[in-house]
C-alpha cells in the first residue's frame, strides 16, 4: 500500500539558522539573489511535503538507510529526512564546500 498522504515539512533549528546565515551572506552584495535564493528553498522544501522521495538518497552519509535525502539548488544543498509522517529539513549549506561524511 503507497502512503499519499501529505506530510509536515520541520526544520531543525542549525537549518533555519544556516538559512538565514546564507541569506545575509548574500544580501549583503545581492539583496534581489538573496531573496531569489532564500524562496527557491523554501518553496522546494515545501514541495517535499508531497514528494518527500522526488530526491536521491545522500551520498554523503554514512550508513544511511535510505531516509536521509539530499538536493542542490543555487549551489547550495539541502539535506532532510522523510520520516513516517514528516519530513525534517536537517542540513543547509554552501555545496561548493568540502563534503562532510556522517
Amino acid at each position: 500500500m503507497v502512503d499519499n498522504a501529505k506530510k509536515k515539512v520541520l526544520w531543525t533549528k542549525n537549518a533555519e539558522n544556516s538559512l538565514e546565515n546564507i541569506y545575509k551572506e548574500i544580501q549583503a552584495n545581492s539583496p534581489q539573489n538573496a531573496a531569489l535564493v532564500k524562496r527557491t528553498i523554501l518553496e522546494k522544501t515545501q514541495k517535499l511535503s508531497l514528494f518527500p522521495n522526488q530526491y536521491p538518497t545522500d551520498r554523503f552519509r554514512k550508513n544511511n538507510s535510505g531516509s536521509i535525502r539530499a538536493f542542490e539548488t543555487h549551489s547550495h544543498r539541502i539535506v532532510y529526512r522523510v520520516d513516517e509522517k514528516a519530513v525534517v529539513i536537517l542540513r543547509v549549506r554552501y555545496a561548493g564546500k568540502e563534503p562532510e561524511f556522517i
